[in-house]
Parts: C-alpha cells; sequence; structure tokens
C-alpha cells in the first residue's frame, strides 16, 4: 500500500481510480454506481449523495455496476452487513471496485454468520479496498461456527486492498481457510488479518495457480492446526513469478515450525519478509522455497525474541 509522502496517509492508485482521504479521483468512463448504508437514508448523510444512489446492501449497490467500465460502490461509514450465505454478492460484474470508507469503530464491517457463506471475487478485474470482515461471526457471540471458506478470489486481476480481517475467535469461532486465491495477475496489498491463538485454521491465504501475484506490505498473526503449515501457504499447482514484500507473518500455533508454507514449482522473489514461528530448534519460517530467491527475510523462532538475519528457507 504506498503512503502519500505529505501526510503518510494511504493512497491507493488502482482500477478504482485514485483514493486519498480526502476523496476518490475516478479515471475516465468510470462511475459511482451506488453508495450504501445499513440504514438507508438519514439526515447524517450529506446532501452531496445521490439518494437515488443510495442502496442498503453492496450486493444491491452491485446491481447498478455496468460490466467493464471502472465502476464503484462506495460502503459508507458506518455500515454493517451479515455475511450469511454462499456468493452473498452474486450480482458482481467484472471490472468493479468496492470501496470501504472509514477508520477505526467506522469502518464498513462485513460479519459471516453461516458456514457456507462465501464473497466471491469471480469475474476479472475486481477490487475490494477497505473494510472490515468478521470471517469467523461476531465476536461477541458465542455460538459455534466453522467458516469453511469465507473470501474466494477465482479470477484474473482481482485485488483486496488495505482490508482488515478477523479470522478467529475462539475454539469454536474458527475458520477452515479465510482467503484463497485461484487465479492469476492478483493484487493483496496492505491487508492486516488476525486469528486468536486458540481459534486454529487450516491457513488463512491460501494460494493455488496464483501465477504473477503480487503481496505486499501485509500482515498475518494466527495459529495454524499444524505445525508444520504456515498462515500463507502455496499448494496443489504451484504459482509462478511471484512478488512478496514486506510480508510478516506469525504462526502462534505451540511449536510452530513455519510460518509460510511453499511447494516445488513456486517461482519469484520474497523482500523483507519477517517470519515468526514457536520451535526454538529451527529457523525455517518459510519451507519448501521451489525456486524462489530471498532478500533481506529474517525469522524469530521463539516469543520474545528478536529475529536474526538468517536463511529463512529449507537447507
Amino acid at each position: 500500500m504506498p503512503l502519500n509522502p505529505a501526510n503518510k496517509a494511504p493512497l491507493f492508485v488502482g482500477g478504482s481510480g485514485v483514493r486519498t482521504p480526502f476523496g476518490l479521483h475516478l479515471p475516465p468512463g468510470a462511475r459511482v454506481a451506488a453508495y450504501v448504508h445499513a440504514s438507508g437514508w438519514d439526515a447524517t448523510l450529506d446532501e452531496s449523495i445521490d439518494a437515488s444512489k443510495l442502496v442498503q446492501t453492496v450486493n444491491a449497490g452491485l446491481a447498478k455496476c455496468r460490466a467493464n467500465r471502472g465502476d464503484v460502490v462506495m460502503v459508507l461509514p458506518g455500515h454493517a452487513e451479515t455475511i450469511n450465505a454462499a456468493d452473498k454478492w452474486s450480482n458482481l460484474v467484472a471490472g468493479t471496485n468496492i470501496v470501504c470508507i472509514g477508520e477505526g469503530t467506522d469502518r464498513p464491517k462485513f460479519t459471516w454468520s453461516a458456514a457456507t457463506a462465501t464473497v466471491l471475487l469471480d469475474v476479472a478485474n475486481c477490487h475490494i479496498y477497505g473494510g472490515k470482515f468478521e470471517l469467523a461471526g461476531d465476536p461477541t457471540s458465542t455460538t459455534a461456527l466453522t467458516v469453511a471458506a469465507g473470501i474466494t478470489v477465482s479470477a484474473d486481476g482481482c485485488g483486496l486492498h488495505g482490508c482488515l480481517y478477523d479470522f478467529g475467535i475462539d475454539a469454536d469461532q474458527i475458520v477452515t481457510l479465510g482467503v484463497v486465491v485461484t487465479s492469476d495477475d492478483c493484487v493483496i496489498e496492505g491487508i492486516r488479518a488476525f486469528g486468536a491463538t486458540a481459534a486454529e485454521c487450516t491457513t488463512f491465504l491460501r494460494l493455488t495457480g496464483a501465477d504473477r501475484l503480487r503481496l505486499l506490505d501485509c500482515i498475518v498473526i494466527g495459529a495454524t492446526s499444524s505445525t508444520t503449515v504456515g498462515v500463507v501457504q502455496f499448494l496443489t499447482t504451484a504459482s509462478t513469478q511471484v512478488e512478496i514484500v514486506g510480508l510478516r507473518c506469525q504462526n502462534n500455533k505451540a511449536a510452530s515450525v513455519h510460518a509460510a508454507t511453499g511447494m516445488a514449482g513456486l517461482t519469484g522473489m520474497c523482500s523483507w519478509g519477517h517470519f515468526g514461528v514457536l520451535d526454538n530448534a529451527t529457523l525455517t519460517g518459510f519451507v519448501t522455497e521451489g525456486s524462489m530467491q530471498f532478500f533481506e527475510c529474517r525469522t524469530a523462532n521463539l516469543a520474545g525474541e528478536a529475529a536474526g538475519l538468517k536463511t529463512i528457507v529449507s537447507v
């Protein structure tokens, strides 16, 4: 996630145009197709918002978008929405941008409530900016829930930017897989993802055949159900020509030996990676490197210890 050098605030430049803390500049031909707030219209909304474009769910906003025109669904501060069914955003069309406005407690929030509930980026060149995604359910709830796969990116050229993910609350409010990517030319940048140590997942981010993936400036902290599987995992079909810069991931599983898991055939580069594990006998923070090359990467292998600049892959 690039920074605006003037004020160090998030600055996104991509399919949705240029997003700054003070507004969104759209590319030629694009438009704001809809504004989203669960409460509908009220007096607190600025008069500049066209009431005819205000809807109460993201999916209703997506229905107003034109395919491949760069249209934007603007999710307003304070919006809250329940993800309770498979393909909850089924009206998604190619080239759409979902832009969530707000920080802290005003950040738009999406809460999963069913094991099979999903958000799918299954058409090309769609991007989500910002927003909080409670993949394991409402943190205040005590109802057991195991979400199979919260978000799946299966179309080329999609992206997740600056989003916040909660992927585990306790031992019975968990996700099996948080985010799954099975497509090419995708970008995941500036995301923060956190899961409770007791809320073990299989992995948070699974990458399958994700050629030319860009994984930039991301942090993933949580526990997996296996000491040898990281919170970031490449699996099944090798991803090639990947670019990983500034990935910080920590596997809080007791005696964990890997924070990120690669595979044979994996190619690309990883720079400034930080990998945290809890087995004091190893420094293999990233395992099965394939043909990846690593630059300025570090591993810490016990809580409270400083990382060493040392080979972090298997030897």
